[in-house]
């Protein structure tokens, strides 16, 4: 299970530059890191993600119906939720990069905001590890000097709040900063950034050994 924002959803991945802008003829969400490194995995892709969200508001500062709100509906139009839903055996989060893209969020709800998603993903899978991520997007030039490392910050207390609270496992994983490899619309991820980022964590994944059950050949 991924959740995230527009960068799961692959927000003009198949776009050919920066200049471009978003056009749903260059989404892809079948080569989004998430999926690909599913595929990696052989493991079935859930992805639950909404451009422009983030865990306390959006890219322009609104706090509307985050995804704190929007994590488990049927459709992010209606309030109605899915009374059960399959345990995932991972979940990956990939949030935040629009928290701080209008200057750095206050700390206090950001960190609680993370462990109320963290909360309501472990009800529904128990036993998931959960990997947050540092998105390609998100570095210490921009969207301010230091957002990086500040996320990571809030990241630390993020996690160690989920194992005072019986919500662990938690993991940290870093994704490449994307620039190399070109880019999408408006400067989100192109679809060689994303294949770059999903065999990064499909590594980790295989590493940790975060999959355990074993693929049936």
């Amino acid at each position: 299970e991924f959740v995230g924002d527009s960068i799961t959803c692959g927000y003009g991945n198949e776009a050919k530059g920066s200049d471009e802008t978003f056009d749903p003829e260059t989404e892809n969400a079948y080569l989004t890191y998430a999926s690909l490194c599913a595929r990696k995995c052989f493991c079935e892709c859930a992805t639950i993600c909404y451009s422009g969200k983030g865990i306390m508001r959006d890219y322009s500062g609104n706090t509307f119906e985050p995804m704190t709100e929007l994590y488990g509906r049927v459709y992010p139009q209606k309030k109605a939720r899915f009374a059960t839903e399959r345990p995932a055996d991972l979940a990956v989060i990939n949030l935040g990069t629009n928290d701080f893209a209008t200057g750095a969020p206050d700390e206090e709800r950001f960190v609680a905001g993370y462990v109320n998603l963290i909360s309501q993903i472990r009800r529904n899978s128990p036993h998931a590890p959960i990997v947050i991520l540092d998105g390609p997007v998100m570095n210490n030039d921009w969207p301010f000097k230091g957002a990086l490392d500040l996320f990571r910050k809030y990241r630390e207390r993020i996690i160690d709040r989920c194992e005072r609270d019986g919500l662990g496992p938690v993991m940290p994983f870093p994704l490449s900063t994307q620039g190399d490899l070109g880019f999408g619309a408006d400067f989100h991820p192109s679809t060689a950034q994303h294949e770059k980022n999903a065999d990064e964590l499909a590594r980790f994944i295989s590493e940790k050994n975060l999959l355990k059950k074993e693929r049936a050949d």
